[in-house]
């Protein structure tokens, strides 16, 4: 997972990017999806060890619930509550926040037991990979020191 693999993750996503544009042949569009969906598949590449393409409804949904999130965090009513916990149970905009939380997290544990189920630890895809690998290996030290 060094500097080159991430340089070439990075260069591999450009050129989908790319080709997003070139569908628009010139004309004017809106760039702020298809360049959330490059970033996070520079992301989902460098921690999943696999990119998604831009219309996997898996992918779209993960995306979008995250920038609605971001959204939500900026919020005034998000901010009063930072300040006053207390009044919690007023705001409305904390229950979609907790809502999407709980989706993104149950997505991502899916992903995890996904790459977990197809674990090969002479074969690092990404992150999740090395920290399996790591987890195994602690486990394997447990059980030959408590023998």
């Amino acid at each position: 997972m060094g500097k080159k693999v991430s340089e070439d993750t990075i260069i591999e996503e450009c050129e989908h990017l790319i080709e997003v544009f070139k569908k628009f042949k010139g004309e004017a569009f809106d760039t702020t999806q298809p360049m959330n969906y490059a970033v996070s598949n520079i992301i989902c590449s460098i921690v999943y060890g696999s990119r998604f393409e831009y219309d996997d409804p898996e992918f779209t949904s993960l995306v979008d619930r995250t920038n609605r999130n971001i959204q939500l965090v900026g919020s005034p009513s998000v901010q009063v509550y930072n300040l006053f916990p207390w009044i919690g149970k007023l705001i409305a905009k904390r229950k979609e926040f907790e809502t999407l939380t709980a989706a993104n997290k149950k997505q991502n544990l899916q992903l995890f037991s996904r790459l977990k189920e197809t674990l090969n630890p002479q074969m690092c895809r990404g992150f999740v990979d090395a920290f399996l690998v790591r987890k195994q290996n602690l486990e394997v030290g447990k059980l030959i020191i408590t023998y």
